[in-house]
This record gives structure tokens, C-alpha cells and sequence, in this order.
């Protein structure tokens, strides 16, 4: 899973970044102070700048998306 493998990347320990509810909630909304996502309608959330998207897509980031 792309996510553990970034934790491990990251030099998080093991449970540390639990992917919950919450968890990606309060990420959401840290994207959303940096200006980086908009909230769209309650539970639908887009980028601001199609350029980050082509570039999160170009790393592999964003695949299937």
C-alpha cells in the first residue's frame, strides 16, 4: 500500500499514521488551510491547481484517480 510504504519512507514508527476517519479528516483540512484542496459539497473535495494534480499523477500519487 502506497500509504505505508510513504510512512515507512518518512521514518514514521510502526502505528503511527493510522488510517482513520479522523486521521484523514484533519488531513483534508490541513489541505484545505494551505489553499491546496477546496471542499466541493460534503464529502467531495478538489484540487486547487490542476498543475499539482498533474504533477501528484505523474509520481504515482494519484493513479487510478
Amino acid at each position: 500500500m502506497k500509504y505505508r510504504s510513504a510512512l515507512r519512507m518518512l521514518g514514521a514508527e510502526e502505528g503511527d499514521g493510522e488510517l482513520s476517519t479522523a486521521n484523514v479528516q484533519q488531513a483534508l483540512s490541513a489541505l484545505q488551510e494551505k489553499g491546496l484542496v477546496w471542499r466541493a459539497a460534503r464529502g467531495v473535495y478538489a484540487m486547487e491547481d490542476d498543475s499539482l494534480t498533474d504533477l501528484l499523477r505523474q509520481d504515482g500519487h494519484l493513479m487510478g484517480l
